[in-house]
């Protein structure tokens, strides 16, 4: 026996997305070579889908015959069927699955508790009260499957975060109880990026491998903070931070699911530039709607647990690292 040397390939899939017609299906992706030196020859990559009981509906091959460093390729797969028409009802009936055969998810809810989160100098506050109670509906729709945590933030975002992910409902509802504005209340701005990135730093750290992995993150103002440390009179920083933690999310296969609430927001921001795409960004005119927002929101994620994709890499052994 002669002992040998496993190499390290230094080949990423990112940005990851499924999207299904009457026609067929078809996973989009982007390989990148994040090595430095040398390239790879002769790559053939794999998709596979699972569907929410993990079990294999699609199968699909590409191959890219070659790749440099610092460099990346978008890549598809495509299916001459609709994998969501073989998957009807799974997300109707997830509640009534064994546990053991659904793909689990890890969710981090993101809370705004800034200053304007009370605007109405009463008791409870609002928003913020009608906030908790539709955050707190949305942990009770929790399977044993799943894990939700979360982040306050304000000026910054809690450290330590409010809670980490926890299978327990209960645990949720009391972090999100103990949520409070900080005094005074208008001293209380909105770093809706350290909200995000602290979300992202749980996931990353404690999340599971399979579980698909997602950020509902709620503000009811424009992202103000944190300052520019080159330029602090560079007020577009606040929001170009927020849109860079985003950014991350998508390269960490999360998806970002925002909610606005009233009427100064940046609908702009919010839709194209955080939210992971446009549908998943929801605009709350008032408190009162946040409930069924969070009950569409659970809807969303659900449907995105249906399919779970995993894409392997071959390569030749006649690369050049």
């Amino acid at each position: 026996w002669l002992s040998s040397e496993r190499k390290t390939i230094s080949l990423k899939i990112i940005d990851k997305e499924l999207l299904h017609t009457e026609n067929g299906s078809r996973l989009n992706a982007l390989v990148q070579h994040q090595g430095i030196v040398g390239s790879y020859s002769d790559i053939d990559i794999y998709a596979v889908i699972s569907d929410i009981t993990g079990k294999p509906v699609g199968i699909s091959q590409t191959y890219i015959k070659g790749l440099i460093a610092g460099d990346d390729k978008n890549i598809f797969f495509t299916w001459p069927i609709s994998l969501k028409e073989q998957t009807a009802g799974l997300c109707e009936n997830r509640a009534n699955l064994p546990t053991e055969l659904l793909i689990p998810s890890d969710i981090m809810l993101v809370f705004d508790r800034s200053g304007s989160m009370n605007n109405d100098s009463d008791e409870p506050p609002q928003p913020i009260s009608d906030a908790k109670e539709a955050a707190k509906g949305f942990a009770d729709r929790m399977l044993g499957v799943d894990r939700v945590g979360l982040v306050s933030f304000a000026t910054e975002a809690s450290f330590p975060i409010d809670q980490g992910l926890t299978y327990e409902p209960q645990k949720l509802k009391q972090a999100i109880d103990n949520i409070v504005i900080g005094i005074p209340d208008n001293e209380q701005h909105t770093n809706l990026g350290d909200g995000i990135k602290k979300a992202l730093e749980e996931l990353e750290k404690n999340g599971r491998d399979k579980a698909k992995k997602a950020i509902i993150a709620l503000t009811d103002g424009v992202a103000s903070r944190p300052f520019d440390p080159l330029d602090p009179t560079n007020e577009a920083y606040a929001e170009d931070y927020a849109a860079l933690q985003a950014d991350q999310a998508l390269k960490q296969d999360t998806l970002l699911y925002v909610i606005g609430l009233g009427e100064d927001i940046n609908n702009q921001l919010l839709t194209f530039d955080i939210a992971s795409s446009p549908e998943k960004f929801y605009q709350a005119v008032s408190s009162e709607e946040l409930s069924l927002i969070y009950t569409d929101i659970a809807q969303a994620v659900c449907e995105e647990d249906v399919f779970l994709y995993e894409i392997y890499i071959r390569i030749s052994d006649k690369d050049t690292l």
